[in-house]
């Protein structure tokens, strides 16, 4: 995996972003900002991780549907359905809101 990095103009934007996924170079990797501290505290302690939505595009959330996709689930708190996260495609010159 090579690193990535956020074009200076887009940096303040990223940092300050909530809830909010950046795709880079045509889709092949995405990040999310954390600034929950739990989050960051298991980040830590796994060194790296990766995720990916255990749900079904453009379905209603389902629980048991996503249980069924998702090889494990970590959770602190019961699960819930919130607000789908802001995606934002970004590139060395420009930026583009894809959700």
């Amino acid at each position: 995996m090579s690193l990535v990095r956020v074009p200076n103009k887009y940096k303040k934007f990223v940092r300050n972003s909530r809830a909010t996924t950046f795709v880079y170079k045509d889709k092949d990797i995405a990040i999310r900002v954390i600034k929950d501290i739990k989050h960051l505290r298991l980040i830590r302690k796994l060194k790296i991780a990766y995720s990916t939505s255990a749900n079904i595009s453009n379905i209603k959330y389902d629980e048991k549907i996503a249980k069924s996709l998702c090889d494990v689930v970590i959770a602190s708190e019961p699960l819930r359905v919130n607000k789908p996260s802001s995606i934002f495609l970004l590139a060395k010159t420009k930026i583009k809101k894809l959700r």
